[in-house]
């Protein structure tokens, strides 16, 4: 029994979004799958991993863009879907505080595989 997870993230900021790294334990992108190269301002983008065949755990990970042209921030979207009956846990956040918020959509998801959504919308800072 598989452990499938498809996260779809939405750009809503005025930046294109450049993949910096990613990352899977336990797990791997599906083939033709992979998170893009880049995600411009404005669109979405969907990518998946499952958990290796025959292992008894489910796939973790994080994926993380640079936001162009906005002094180099960093998105970070991760996963934890463990193959028990722990609860996963998903999170999309950026690295400089406040910069942006995400919805994530089911908020509580649950079963074998399982289909993320986060809205990421950019937050207005004001000037100190």
């Amino acid at each position: 029994m598989g452990r499938n997870v498809k996260i779809t993230l939405i750009n809503n900021t005025d930046y294109n979004w450049e993949l910096s790294s990613k990352d899977v334990k336990h797990g791997k992108f599906q083939k033709n799958k992979e998170p893009l190269k880049t995600i411009p301002g404005g669109s979405q983008m969907t990518f998946e991993v499952s958990n290796k065949v025959g292992a008894k755990i489910g796939p973790k990970g994080s994926v993380t863009y640079i936001m162009q042209d906005s002094n180099e921030a960093k998105i970070v979207t991760t996963w934890n879907h463990p193959f028990s009956s722990a609860t996963s846990k998903y999170a999309c956040y950026s690295v400089t505080e406040g910069l942006i918020s995400s919805s994530m959509s089911p908020h509580n998801p649950t079963g074998h595989d399982q289909s993320i959504t986060f809205n990421v919308k950019q937050n207005v800072l004001a000037d100190s």
